[in-house]
């Protein structure tokens, strides 16, 4: 905990606010760490000081990393996924519906828990053979290099690490390969029943598996096929993260936006104080002729909106150019174009039976009975 307090003040020494995103205040219990109802929001504020920002919320890497790679995954229209974490430990977080799901208690997602060989290596929760003692870091580490091998060394950082294990690998190393291939074989067994179960249209690889994709995904595609009940591994794919070890810090940002999304104005509210009252539009300077602005509307038009104006009939039928081309009817349709009045200066040049048409015209646009053309007196 004074690590972590530590990192969280470090965060606050350049940012003016922060915040521990997740569900409840107390730990109830992480195996890894060895911790059994810790109270550690309020353990790391006590360590943070008086100046401590509120912390509210408290969420485990897997939770939070689902969250990240389920904001990739949602473009390509997925919106269920597992998110498996590739760490010391193994967790799941579990996005169903577009909604991350935690369970009743919390708690959902302990998939590194479920017991696949009940006579395997000793777990840090006490029992044998749970997923991760097969498909996590340690158990790769384990069966990759001997104890004094410098890739057990957690002194060194831990992607140095795995990149030199990636290397071994791609030189051809045997004891690197049967322990990629051991990870594999786990990895395909736990993935098939969580297929089975849930049914999700992704699973999404995370952590260190990133670095040994290429060795990992054909093979236990393969083996999902062969395990999996419903045909086609039940429209599930694999995937690899783009994330890798960033993704629940990625995850713990955008969930604290959540409250941002979910009431906004409360947001702002409790950001920026009282709300102070909002002038309304300011009326025309003394000795402008234009009208003051209508309350609740832009009087300019925006860009990319029309704005219909009305204008006279003959603007409306000629312009510059002369009078213009009425359109055409579709085949088929009743729509016929309506009568086009001519310029002045084309009845001009037309003579009395243009005029006359003209003004017939004119007045069925108007609205008036049209009056009878007069013929020339022959007397």
């Amino acid at each position: 905990m004074d690590c972590a307090a530590g990192l969280v003040g470090e965060a606050l020494s350049t940012l003016d606010a922060a915040a521990i995103a997740t569900a409840g205040v107390t730990v109830v219990y992480a195996a890894n760490i060895g911790w059994h109802d810790v109270e550690a929001v309020s353990g790391i504020r006590a360590r943070l000081g008086r100046g401590a920002p509120a912390l509210r919320r408290l969420e485990n890497d897997a939770k939070l990393g689902s969250v990240a790679e389920y904001l990739e995954a949602s473009a390509a229209g997925i919106h269920d996924l597992i998110y498996v974490t590739g760490e010391t430990g193994v967790g799941g977080g579990i996005i169903s519906g577009g909604r991350l799901h935690r369970g009743a208690s919390g708690f959902a997602g302990e998939i590194g828990h479920m017991p696949l060989d009940p006579g395997g290596a000793l777990c840090a929760c006490g029992r044998r053979g749970c997923w991760e003692t097969m498909v996590g870091l340690t158990a790769l580490l384990r069966h990759a290099a001997g104890p004094g091998d410098p890739v057990h060394d957690p002194s060194l950082d831990l992607e140095a690490r795995l990149t030199d294990l990636q290397a071994r690998a791609a030189a051809g190393d045997a004891r690197t390969l049967e322990a990629l291939d051991r990870v594999a074989d786990g990895l395909g067994l736990g993935l098939a029943l969580l297929a089975d179960v849930l049914n999700p249209r992704a699973v999404v690889l995370g952590g260190y598996f990133t670095y040994f994709g290429d060795r990992l995904a054909p093979r236990v595609e393969r083996l999902m096929a062969e395990r999996v009940m419903a045909p086609d591994t039940g429209g599930c794919r694999l995937l690899l993260s783009t994330l890798g070890f960033t993704a629940p810090a990625r995850g713990g940002a955008l969930l604290a936006l959540d409250p941002v999304y979910e009431d906004p104005a409360q947001t702002v509210a409790t950001a920026t104080g009282p709300e102070s009252p909002t002038p309304g539009p300011a009326g025309p300077a003394p000795g402008d002729p234009r009208p003051p602005p209508r309350r609740g509307r832009d009087p300019q038009p925006r860009p990319g909106r029309h704005r219909w104006v009305l204008t006279p009939l003959r603007s409306r039928t000629a312009g510059p150019e002369g009078p213009r081309r009425a359109p055409r009817p579709r085949p088929g349709s009743r729509w016929r174009p309506a009568v086009r009045v001519p310029a002045t200066r084309t009845t001009a040049r037309a003579g009395p039976a243009a005029a006359a048409a003209t003004s017939t015209a004119s007045a069925v646009g108007h609205g008036r009975r049209p009056a009878r053309p007069r013929t020339p007196c022959t007397h």
